[in-house]
């Protein structure tokens, strides 16, 4: 019994471990191994997690990942707080995130689904934005482009 209680706080501290040591550049190899996500299981819950700017490369944002659903239509708006803590939504509900922060609306963005992940697109003015999602283990993986150059790499922990 005092094993088995060993070994599940050695895992447990491995995943607080992981999360916590997360880079860019890990985010980005863990991106290449990551699938298509599955995001049905996700519609209405807030999904807390990190991004890294490519400038400066290790700069630690809080993000939190939100999905939505209509017919058979998946939206997602991932949210960023630049100015907060990185641990800023890690407690923060879904409906605690809709309410507070209502510019979440001018970020829905539907995503279509191909072979390999999940892409949503973005113009603004001249530059045209493209995220793609993939889902590996415990996290979600998303990667933004502009003009077909990764800027910013994010992961959203699902546990």
């Amino acid at each position: 019994m005092k094993t088995l209680a060993l070994i599940l706080t050695i895992l447990s501290f491995n995943v607080m471990a992981l999360d916590s040591t997360l880079t860019n550049e890990k985010v980005a190899e863990l991106y290449e191994h990551a699938t298509v996500p599955d995001l049905a299981p996700w519609v209405g819950i807030a999904l807390p997690g990190r991004c890294f700017f490519k400038d400066p490369q290790e700069r630690n944002v809080s993000s939190v990942l939100l999905t939505f659903q209509n017919a058979e239509r998946f939206f997602i708006a991932p949210l960023a707080a630049d100015k907060r803590a990185p641990d800023f939504f890690n407690d923060m509900s879904f409906a605690t995130i809709t309410k507070r922060f209502p510019q979440y609306k001018k970020l829905v963005r539907e995503i279509s689904v191909n072979e390999g992940e999940a892409v949503m697109h973005k113009q603004e003015g001249s530059y045209f934005y493209e995220a793609r999602i993939r889902e590996f283990q415990d996290y979600f993986f998303l990667r933004v482009n502009l003009s077909e150059k990764a800027v910013r790499f994010c992961y959203y922990n699902k546990v």
